[in-house]
């Protein structure tokens, strides 16, 4: 029975009391409702993250869904041009205190938020193996390149696929053959240079051996 009738169909004390019940009952339900809930962290912890690729491994791909807070997943494989599998060394003298070891040297820091973008490349001759970054979407970030080798012999990457994307939301892969060399954080327009505007990765392959 719809409640209206229910009502009118009471006796005028009944009405009285039926409605003040429903009326109590509305009144708790709003105040049991929960507010959100706060899901910022310190800004000691904000946005950090970092992904160092396994000895002899690149970075291949990248992966986010969500804001500065979401960590990327950085994928790494072992890279083998034309079938034959190479190695990774430091590129230049190491420095442990920056966490550089025999496979790769960090880069020194770079804004990732500054009003005109950033754009690195590793040194000719290298390719990424690392990436790490601090604080919030306008702090520093830092890339790891490896020097990378044949029988001993550096080669030379060249530049191939660069793929573009919304950096809170993407999922980008190399093509087969293709590896990591670059990264670029871009400002959209003036004003959005945060996670939310776009990044691009360059791909790099070795033409020959």
């Amino acid at each position: 029975m719809p409640k209206s009738l229910f009502l009118n169909s009471a006796p005028p004390l009944m009405r009285l009391f039926i409605a003040s019940a429903m009326a109590l009952t509305v009144s708790a339900h709003a105040m049991a409702v929960s507010s959100p809930q706060s899901t910022t962290t310190p800004l000691s912890e904000e946005g950090n993250y970092g992904k160092t690729c396994n000895p002899n491994e690149a970075m291949i791909a990248s992966t986010r869904h969500g804001d500065e807070n979401s960590d990327p997943v950085i994928t790494c494989s072992s890279y083998a041009p034309y079938g034959v599998t190479g190695t990774m060394s430091n590129y230049k003298t190491p420095e442990p205190e920056r966490g550089d070891d025999i496979y790769g040297n960090w880069s020194s820091a770079i804004n990732e938020g500054k009003p005109s973008g950033h754009t690195y490349t590793c040194p000719e001759g290298t390719l990424m193996t690392g990436i790490k970054h601090l604080d919030d979407e306008n702090g520093p970030t830092y890339y790891r390149c490896s020097a990378f080798s044949i029988n001993g012999v550096v080669q030379k990457l060249r530049p191939g696929t660069v793929l573009k994307f919304p950096e809170d939301d993407h999922e980008k892969s190399c093509p087969a053959g293709q590896v990591m060399i670059g990264r670029s954080h871009l400002c959209d327009n003036d004003d959005k240079c945060d996670e939310e505007a776009s990044s691009t990765y360059t791909c790099g392959y070795v033409r020959a051996l």
